[in-house]
């Protein structure tokens, strides 16, 4: 997301905003369950409600039913047209965030130049699709999450809600079969760490009981292949309990809660990364480090993936603020570059990765990649600058190493139209 120093020019520009549409209602979080029927106790001859009965009372209260997820399949036609959902986190006026989602068009020519709007009331840190590609999944900074459905009568709609208990949310990943969904919470004591969401099959959400703690984390990268194995970011501490380690190795038990199965001292300073890329075939991942303030800022470690093991394989210098990085199954990847306004294309050449190209584009820090069908190797990027505006980008990766642009369309002018976050159908 761009820093508050950076927006401030863009936030001034002319205001040429559209009624906005769309407003559900978030049930779970806005509303109590309570029956009104027999909620309160009969009074007693003085008003007061009547003593408990003790023993005899009756039987106590069933538990809360055990999540029961189901998840959505991989939608079976992958030429199908396909949706772009982007966040919008900022508003037209200074230090209100923006709460709204909008909904796109993805074709072979690139985004539709319109889409349709929805508030979620919360402002979006993270969103990422379900896999069968009919609903999107909210993460909001406040920990506020929504189910929201993007295809059908209706749409785009609220489904579903609730509020994850946490502070300073950071990221959000979906199981590929769609029945768990785990969101990143970073602070400095370990009710943090990883929460993952038991998903219906209609996307209601349930949080799991257990949670993953840990100090300080900030990214997830599930393993290619293998969804129940992830590199972790995080728990490094230089304040007591002290630990050097800044990047774990997670693995799911037999009740599906994250365990640490191994802590790596990869980095000697502050790692600062919106998103870490493994490689398709699982034996290294890019990890970003674009801390302005970290002796080891402005580069991309190479991490090395040896059973469990991880350890570091290089690095790649002249990357300042580099933010996220993903691959496309094919081997080339991705690196977003937020200030220099610079999208990196890597390739890998022996144990390391270099650099083969550059895009620019202003302040890009989120992206999503189609993996296949006839939109495959298609990028969504958004982008903003105050010499060009809000705008989004659609690229295409054309071979290894190649990357073409596609189309970029113009957003109207305002702060309720900076781009953020973004997640394509699958």
């Amino acid at each position: 997301m761009a820093r508050p120093h950076l927006i401030i020019a863009l936030l001034a520009l002319p205001a040429a905003l559209s009624a906005l549409t769309g407003c559900d209602e978030v049930v779970r979080v806005l509303e109590g369950d309570a029956e009104v029927d027999g909620a309160f106790p009969d009074a007693g001859p003085d008003g007061d409600a009547e003593p408990d009965a003790g023993p005899d009372a009756g039987p106590e209260p069933e538990p809360p039913p055990e999540p029961d997820p189901c998840g959505q399949a991989l939608h079976p036609d992958p030429d199908r047209p396909r949706v772009a959902v982007v966040g919008f986190p900022f508003s037209d006026e200074v230090g209100v965030d923006g709460t709204e989602i909008g909904v796109f068009v993805l074709g072979e020519d690139g985004l539709a130049a319109e889409g349709l709007r929805l508030d979620v009331m919360t402002r979006p840190k993270r969103v990422r699709f379900l896999p069968g590609g009919s609903h999107v999944i909210v993460l909001g900074e406040d920990g506020v999450v929504h189910t929201v459905r993007v295809e059908g009568e209706g749409a785009p709609v609220i489904v579903d809600s609730l509020a994850i208990d946490g502070d300073g949310w950071t990221d959000l990943v979906v199981d590929p079969d769609g029945q768990f969904a785990h969101a990143v919470a970073s602070n400095v004591t370990e009710d943090e760490g990883v929460f993952t969401l038991a998903i219906g099959c209609e996307g209601t959400l349930d949080v799991m009981p257990e949670h993953l703690g840990l100090r300080l984390a900030s990214t997830l990268a599930l393993m290619p292949g293998d969804p129940d194995r992830a590199i972790l970011l995080g728990g490094q501490a230089v304040f007591d309990p002290i630990d050097d380690d800044d990047t774990r190795l997670i693995e799911r038990d037999a009740d599906g809660v994250w365990q640490q199965i191994g802590a790596f001292d990869l980095w000697g300073d502050f790692v600062d990364a919106a998103g870490i890329g493994v490689h398709p075939d699982g034996t290294s991942a890019l990890v970003p480090n674009g801390s302005p303030i970290s002796e080891e800022g402005g580069q991309v470690m190479v991490v090395s993936i040896d059973g469990d093991t991880l350890a570091d394989a290089g690095r790649i210098p002249g990357m300042d603020d580099a933010r996220s990085a993903y691959f496309h199954h094919g081997g080339t990847a991705l690196v977003s570059r937020l200030e220099p306004g610079r999208v990196s294309v890597l390739v890998r050449e022996g144990q390391g990765y270099a650099v083969v190209d550059e895009l620019r584009y202003g302040l890009p820090e989120d992206f999503a990649i189609v993996q296949r069908g006839a939109l495959d190797g298609y990028v969504v990027l958004p982008a903003v600058s105050p010499a060009t505006g809000s705008q989004l980008v659609t690229l295409r990766v054309v071979g290894e190493g190649a990357v073409e642009e596609v189309a970029v369309i113009a957003l109207p002018a305002g702060g309720g139209f900076i781009p953020g976050t973004v997640a394509v159908s699958p």
